[in-house]
C-alpha cells in the first residue's frame, strides 16, 4: 500500500503517500491508460508526499448547483464540439511505421491523421493558434502571441453566465492553496487578457473524456491545478488519479480537486449509463499569455485583439513593433472555429 500515514481530523482525512512506481516506470506510462489504483478517495482529504509536499486537496459539494447549471447551459453546444488536438491525453497508440511517417509529414498533418477525437474545448484567452491556422498565415507572419477565444468573443452575454462558477473555483483555490494562488494571481493581475477578477486566463471543458496519463503543459509553473465536475445522469468510475502515488479521487458534481498537475495523471475507466454526462472543468493561467502580454496596456491589448481578428482583411501587429502583412482570407474563418482541442486535461 502507498499510505505511510493516515489521520482524520474534524471530517478531513490526511494522507502521506509514498511513490508506488519509480520515476522511470512512471515516465514509461505516459500516454497510456491506467485501470486501477491502490487507493480511491471519496471524501474531503489533503494528500502529501513522503517529503511533506502537497499533492492534492479534495473537497466535496462546494460548488452550488445553480452555478453548475448556469455554466453548463451557457456553453451549450460548444461543450460537445469534437476535436482531435489533445495530443497524448487521447492515448493514440502509434505503430513504429506510423511514428516514422510522422517524421516525414507536417505536425498539422500528423495531428489530423493520428490523434484521437474527443469533446475537449476551451474559452477565455489562449496563446497560440492551431497548426492549420499557422500554415494558412504563411512564413511571412510572425507567430501570434495571444488571442481571445472565439466562443466568448461571439457570446459575451453567455460568457457572463459562466463566471459565477469560475469565480467560486477561484475563491476555493485562494482558500485552500493560498501560497500558490497568490503567485498565480499576481501574474494574472499583471495582464489584461484574463478571466476578470480571477487568477485564470483560460478554461478547458471535457465531456465524457477519459484522459490517458499525461502532465499538463503551458500552464503557470508556480500555480496549482484544479478540476471540478458537472454531472447529469448516472455513471461510475472516471476517478482522477496521480499514477506514481497510486491514488485516485472520485470527483463528482459540485466537487473540486486541487492537485499538482505536473505529476503524471489521468482517469480510471468511465462507465456511463445511457446519455449520462460527466463534464470536467479546468481553470488555469497560460504561461505564454503572461509572458507575452504582461507589458501591454489595456488599450494596446484591445487594439491587438482587433488586429488579430482582422487577419485576412487588413494587417496584424507585433507587440514588439507594428508590421503589416497579407494573409489568406480563410485564416479568419479558421480563427472563428478553433476553440477546441489545443487545450489541456
Amino acid at each position: 500500500m502507498s499510505i505511510i500515514h493516515e489521520a482524520h481530523i474534524g471530517g478531513l482525512a490526511l494522507y502521506v503517500l509514498r511513490k508506488v512506481f519509480t520515476d522511470d516506470e512512471t515516465e514509461e506510462m505516459t500516454s497510456k491508460y491506467v485501470d486501477t489504483v491502490k487507493l480511491v478517495i471519496n471524501d474531503d482529504s489533503d494528500v502529501y508526499d513522503e517529503n511533506g509536499k502537497i499533492l492534492a486537496r479534495f473537497r466535496k459539494a462546494v460548488i452550488p448547483l445553480d452555478e453548475q447549471t448556469s455554466f453548463y447551459n451557457a456553453l451549450g453546444k460548444h461543450l460537445h464540439h469534437i476535436g482531435q488536438l489533445r495530443g497524448i491525453a487521447t492515448a493514440t497508440e502509434l505503430t513504429e511505421e506510423q511514428r516514422k511517417e510522422c517524421k516525414t509529414i507536417s505536425r498539422a498533418s500528423a495531428i489530423t491523421k493520428f490523434n484521437g477525437k474527443c469533446k475537449s474545448n476551451i474559452f477565455g484567452y489562449f496563446d497560440t493558434f492551431t497548426p492549420h491556422t499557422k500554415r494558412l498565415m504563411g512564413k511571412t507572419v510572425w507567430k501570434p502571441y495571444a488571442r481571445i477565444c472565439a466562443w466568448n468573443r461571439k457570446n459575451p452575454e453567455k460568457y457572463q453566465q459562466t463566471l459565477p462558477l469560475i469565480k467560486q473555483v477561484d475563491r476555493l483555490y485562494a482558500k485552500l492553496q493560498p501560497d500558490k494562488y497568490s503567485k498565480q494571481r499576481e501574474k494574472a493581475d499583471a495582464i489584461f487578457m484574463k478571466i476578470e477578477d480571477t487568477a485564470f486566463t483560460t478554461i478547458t471543458t471535457n465531456i465524457n473524456f477519459r484522459t490517458a496519463l499525461h502532465t499538463d503543459k503551458g500552464d503557470d509553473i508556480d500555480g496549482f491545478g484544479n478540476l471540478s465536475v458537472i454531472e447529469y445522469g448516472s455513471y461510475t468510475g472516471g476517478e482522477t488519479c496521480l499514477y506514481q502515488y497510486g491514488v485516485g479521487f472520485n470527483v463528482r458534481g459540485g466537487d473540486i480537486l486541487l492537485m499538482d498537475v505536473h505529476q503524471l495523471h489521468g482517469n480510471l475507466p468511465l462507465n456511463l449509463e445511457g446519455d449520462a454526462i460527466r463534464c470536467s472543468i479546468v481553470c488555469y493561467l497560460r504561461a505564454g499569455l503572461w509572458k507575452n502580454t504582461k507589458g501591454m496596456t489595456k488599450e494596446e491589448c484591445d487594439a491587438y485583439i482587433q488586429r488579430v481578428q482582422s487577419l485576412g482583411k487588413k494587417s496584424i501587429c507585433n507587440v514588439d513593433g507594428l508590421r503589416d502583412c497579407n494573409t489568406d482570407l480563410q485564416a479568419l474563418r479558421v480563427i472563428d472555429d478553433e476553440d477546441f482541442g489545443d487545450a489541456k486535461a
